[in-house]
């Protein structure tokens, strides 16, 4: 992804302004990487535990309609 970016130098610190959309997109891939790792991690301590079918889940919540 190339991105559109401005270095300001003020006060004596550094700072990268990009425009919103760039910021937008930056935000969603760390949002999805982030989600991605919980699910690697979910799916490591879950191993070898028995699964639960779709209605299982749904009436262990109480959704079951």
């Amino acid at each position: 992804m190339l991105l559109d970016f401005e270095h300001v130098h003020k006060n004596g610190r550094d700072y990268v302004l990009v425009p919103e959309e760039n910021f937008r997109k930056i935000r969603e891939e760390i949002e999805d990487a982030e989600d991605l790792r919980l699910l690697r991690s979910a799916r490591i301590e879950n191993e070898g535990k028995p699964l639960l079918s779709h209605d299982e889940m749904m009436r262990e919540l109480g959704l079951d309609a």
